[in-house]
């Protein structure tokens, strides 16, 4: 008897961990985040943007303004929150659901304006159940950087 209450408790509070379709309050600071360690997320960002976290060889950056690429990312994804920061940066989050199992995960966008002509991307996807996600946040990652080549062409070659 105490097997199906347990299992039933384990799938309400499962439920409970994953059933929110809008991202959290907060907002994540690309700036203060560390390297990631754990196998249930996964961080696509350059040393300017994640100066603790970001390599060389991740900077995602292109050929447009920063509106005009958040306005992308938005047209992506449509659900997507955004905000314009002081420094003329925008960040989007949304919320991704795992097709079969409906897992939530979330997904912040930092889009960097590093000049009136360029944008550098961050990507940063993390699941909020489990300690490992098969690598379902790396290819959200890549997916999304394929949309975005496909909307605006190759990235800029690193300097």
């Amino acid at each position: 008897m105490m097997r199906p209450l347990s299992a039933l408790a384990a799938l309400t509070m499962m439920a409970a961990c994953t059933s929110s379709p809008v991202p959290p309050d907060e907002w994540v600071d690309f700036s203060g985040l560390a390297p990631v360690a754990a196998g249930n997320q996964y961080l696509l960002c350059g040393p300017a943007v994640c100066p603790a976290a970001g390599e060389p060889g991740e900077a995602l950056r292109f050929s447009f303004p920063a509106d005009h690429v958040a306005s992308v990312v938005a047209g992506l994804e449509p659900s997507a929150v955004q905000r314009q920061l002081d420094n003329g940066d925008y960040q989007l989050k949304y919320v991704a659901v795992t097709p079969i199992a409906r897992f939530r995960d979330d997904v912040d966008v930092l889009v960097h304006a590093d000049s009136e002509y360029t944008a550098e991307i961050a990507i940063y996807s993390r699941s909020r159940v489990g300690k490992s996600d098969f690598g379902k946040n790396k290819s959200r990652v890549d997916a999304l950087v394929e949309s975005l080549k496909a909307e605006l062409g190759e990235p800029l070659k690193p300097d």
